[in-house]
């Protein structure tokens, strides 16, 4: 993990989505980086966009869900497998509707964090579970 003072290439914003003590975690698909880790849906954030609006559509695009409500909870910086300066964001999130799978992903399970989390994880999701057990894991 970088310092949070370093400069960024991108943001990515991620959704802690919870329901019935579970945690939503999608699986990235073989084509793209990361390939078949699990990771909290999200993505980057376009030019000038703010991470909570990059949130919203993320978390549509990649699931179908609907944001109701955004807290930010942790924040932590990664190096990418190309080698870009990654400022993630992480939100606790309030969402509507059931979850669908887009073509960035191809799996998606409703985890129960008192079980061992499943593997491979993406580096920031597992700083971010791992930091924020108290937060995010509960």
């Amino acid at each position: 993990m970088l310092t949070l003072t370093a400069p960024v290439d991108l943001v990515v914003a991620r959704a802690v989505v919870r329901r019935a003590g579970r945690v939503l975690l999608v699986r990235r698909a073989a084509w793209d980086s990361y390939p078949s880790c699990w990771e909290l849906p999200g993505g980057k954030a376009d030019a000038g966009e703010a991470p909570a609006d990059a949130l919203a559509r993320e978390l549509r695009e990649e699931t179908g869900l609907a944001l109701r409500r955004a807290r930010q909870a942790f924040e932590c910086v990664v190096r990418s497998p190309s080698g870009r300066t990654v400022r993630e964001c992480f939100f606790e999130v309030a969402a509507g509707g059931e979850p669908l799978l887009s073509d960035e992903h191809d799996d998606l399970v409703w985890h129960d964090l008192a079980t061992a989390l499943p593997a491979p994880l993406t580096p920031a999701t597992a700083t971010a579970l791992a930091a924020s057990q108290p937060t995010i894991g509960v």
